[in-house]
């Protein structure tokens, strides 16, 4: 059995002092058990795609309690906050979990592990359990049978488990078989022997990681240097004629009485200013202007963005939703730039619904504070994005829908965005309902509220509660249109 080691905050340096202070606790080393299959396949799968990644640490991280409770320890270590929920996590050891394991191996060796005390009783505990009470409890058990004190067990787990931590949160669908039982069973009471360094391989999957995202941050920048010499050239050579063109039409316009002859000059003026807009936003995403931050009421920010959309759309079959959860009220950000990229998230989502028989459904928006960043979440339940689709989400000119539907600028417009504000902007493949973006952006400076909030069409109530534990609840129905 391989085994790894890691320090760890195991209660208070005193009795006097907080047992959830960071700084003033007591470190000490444990060993966790760890079978070599398990951390051969998280290497394996780091060589292919990020989704398939993503896939085997859902898997692995649920049927591994030394992996899971690894992981997120070291997620508290790195963030200073426990870990929200398993896609926070999943996503972290994407990024981080075989360089923090190629560190905890070490110094480590191969050693017995007594697996005959893990009868199947345990593993069925462990594999069907789907709250977070279950989780925590048996979590500790694990901790008591390597070894490690009750006290300190039941620390270092209520340090790591946050409330909104569910087990039945992960995406491993096949977990509560008893195939799944019987598998890992047997890979922890005859673990694979193998007489490969597992630090040396883990080193050499963190240079490979390393060295593709070297090439991806090289193909990016190679990407927007073609696009600025191809927005520059056309702004120059094609803005020109198209003005001349919108003139001349405007002009003939004046003068026309004939009602097809007007039709057609109003078609080559619209088509001549969507190209123009076309140009704009190649411009705008290849040399966008600068992030201007400042300190921005959350609250009232997306007070707005909800009257504008009820305006615009006002007949509109989408139900819209906005939802802010506690601790947040003022941030330092780019409010302009945010809200183009929320309203190019949110148009996407409605024309997503507008594929389905129906034209009706809903988009969820939710701020949330992650770490240091503000996590803006636009959910809705349209018609999906296809495996085809995914790879291409974010590259200019791309549009998984018809032609003519738009200009293909939307989401790199907030992929531009967020690297302006050195963020980041995702797809969620594992979300199964619909369809789920997430831009995180860094934010520097907080000024926090503690109350959380909902808001949906009509607004009639104030912003304010006197309760900083009342639920704002402004839930009403969204006037009703056929999105064109």
């Amino acid at each position: 059995m391989h085994w790894i080691s890691f320090q760890v905050d195991t209660g208070p340096a005193s009795t006097r002092e907080a047992s959830d202070s960071i700084a003033t606790c007591r470190r000490s080393m444990i060993r966790l058990p760890c079978p070599a299959d398990d951390i051969l396949e998280i290497v394996a799968a780091a060589a292919g795609t990020e989704d398939a990644f993503a896939s085997k640490l859902h898997a692995i991280l649920r049927t591994n309690p030394s992996l899971l409770i690894f992981a997120l320890i070291r997620y508290r270590q790195q963030q200073q906050v426990a870990a929200p929920c398993p896609r926070a996590l999943v996503r972290w050891c994407q990024r981080e979990l075989i360089g923090e394991l190629a560190i905890a191996t070490a110094n480590s060796i191969d050693d017995s592990f007594d697996s005959e005390s893990l009868n199947s009783e345990f593993w069925i505990k462990f594999l069907r359990c789907r709250k977070r009470s279950k989780l925590k409890s048996i979590l500790k058990r694990w901790l008591n049978l390597v070894g490690i004190q009750q006290d300190s067990s039941k620390t270092i787990i209520k340090q790591v488990l946050t409330r909104s931590f569910r087990a039945d949160q992960f995406s491993a669908k096949r977990v509560r078989r008893n195939s799944t039982l019987k598998a890992v069973v047997e890979t922890w009471q005859n673990p694979l022997m193998t007489k490969v360094s597992l630090t040396s391989l883990l080193q050499v999957a963190v240079e490979q990681r390393e060295s593709a995202a070297d090439f991806h941050e090289r193909v990016q920048h190679a990407k927007l240097a073609a696009m600025k010499q191809l927005a520059y050239g056309a702004s120059h050579e094609i803005n020109n004629p198209l003005a001349n063109i919108a003139t001349r039409a405007q002009s003939l316009l004046l003068d026309e009485t004939n009602p097809e002859r007007r039709y057609r000059l109003a078609v080559i003026y619209q088509q001549a200013m969507r190209a123009h807009e076309m140009i704009s936003d190649m411009m705008l995403f290849a040399h966008p202007p600068t992030v201007q931050l400042k300190h921005v009421s959350l609250r009232l920010m997306m007070r707005r963005f909800l009257e504008h959309w009820k305006r615009e759309q006002p007949e509109s079959k989408v139900e819209l939703k906005i939802f802010l959860s506690a601790g947040l009220d003022r941030a330092e950000l780019d409010e302009q730039k945010f809200l183009v990229a929320l309203q190019c998230l949110v148009k996407n989502s409605c024309e997503a619904i507008a594929g389905q028989p129906s034209s009706s459904g809903a988009i969820e928006i939710r701020l949330d504070r992650d770490a240091g960043s503000l996590s803006l979440s636009v959910i809705d339940d349209g018609v999906g994005v296809s495996p085809r689709v995914a790879p291409h989400l974010f590259d200019p000119f791309f549009s998984g829908r018809e032609a003519g539907r738009g200009l293909g600028f939307g989401l790199s417009k907030v992929w531009r965005i967020a690297q302006q504000h050195a963020g980041t902007v995702y797809h969620d493949q594992h979300w199964e309902n619909g369809t789920r973006f997430v831009l995180q952006i860094p934010v520097r400076s907080w000024i926090n509220d503690d109350r959380p909030i909902e808001l949906a069409h009509p607004m009639e109530a104030e912003l304010d509660s006197e309760s900083a534990e009342t639920h704002r609840h402004l839930s009403d129905e969204v006037s009703k249109r056929k999105i064109a």
